[in-house]
C-alpha cells in the first residue's frame, strides 16, 4: 500500500501512566519492549499514547502528531503478541469539549482510518484481548490522502517597504526626526 509515512510510535517511557503496571514484567531493549502479564484481563489497556496532553499536570507532551480531519490514515504494527492475535489497538476520538465523538478498532496487522471531521484530538491503546506477552518494536502512521502544503515566501512578515506603505513611511519618519531633535540627538 502506498502512503507517507507520518510518524513511527515507540513504547516511550514507562514512568509516564500510560502502562498497566499490575504484576506486569517490562523489559525494555533500546527502542523494543517485552510486556508480560500473565493474569491479565481482557479488555484491558496495555499501553496508551495520547495526542494532547497537559504538560503543567502532567510533565508530559504528546506522543502522536496532529491529525487532520476527514483524511485517511493507515497504522501497520510491529509487534507480536502470544497467544497470537489477541491483542488490538483502540482509537478513541475526542472533540474540544473533551466529549467521544468516534472510536475505531483495528485488529488486523495493517488497518485504515479516518479522523473524523470534528475531531480535535485523540488516544491510541494497546489493548489486550486475552495475551500474556507483548514483544513491541513500533507502530507505524501512514497518511493515504495528499496533503495541501503550504509555504511561505522566504520574506520577513511586518517588514515596512518603501512601495508598499509611503504615507506611514513619511509619518514615521517624520516622528523619529522630531524626537531625536528634541533629545539634542
Amino acid at each position: 500500500m502506498e502512503g507517507r509515512l507520518i510518524q513511527k510510535i515507540y513504547w516511550g517511557d514507562t514512568a509516564n501512566g500510560g502502562n498497566y503496571l499490575y504484576g506486569s514484567v517490562i523489559d525494555h531493549f533500546d527502542k523494543k519492549v517485552q510486556f508480560e502479564n500473565l493474569r491479565f484481563a481482557s479488555g484491558k489497556p496495555i499501553k496508551r499514547w495520547h495526542s494532547r496532553t497537559n504538560y503543567q499536570g502532567d510533565r508530559q507532551s504528546p506522543n502522536l502528531p496532529l491529525l487532520r480531519p476527514g483524511y485517511r490514515y493507515r497504522i501497520e504494527h510491529n509487534y507480536s503478541v502470544e497467544p497470537d492475535g489477541r491483542a488490538y489497538i483502540e482509537l478513541q476520538y475526542f472533540n474540544r469539549q473533551g466529549e467521544v465523538v468516534g472510536l475505531d478498532i483495528l485488529k488486523n496487522g495493517e488497518q485504515e482510518f479516518v479522523y473524523p471531521a470534528d475531531a480535535f484530538t485523540y488516544n491510541m491503546a494497546l489493548v489486550s484481548a486475552g495475551c500474556q506477552r507483548v514483544y513491541f518494536s513500533d507502530i507505524a502512521l501512514y497518511v493515504l490522502d495528499e496533503i495541501d502544503t503550504h509555504y511561505q515566501s522566504r520574506k520577513a512578515r511586518g517588514y515596512y517597504s518603501q512601495n508598499r506603505y509611503p504615507q506611514d513611511l513619511e509619518f514615521v519618519t517624520g516622528l523619529i526626526r522630531n524626537t531625536r531633535e528634541e533629545e539634542g540627538v
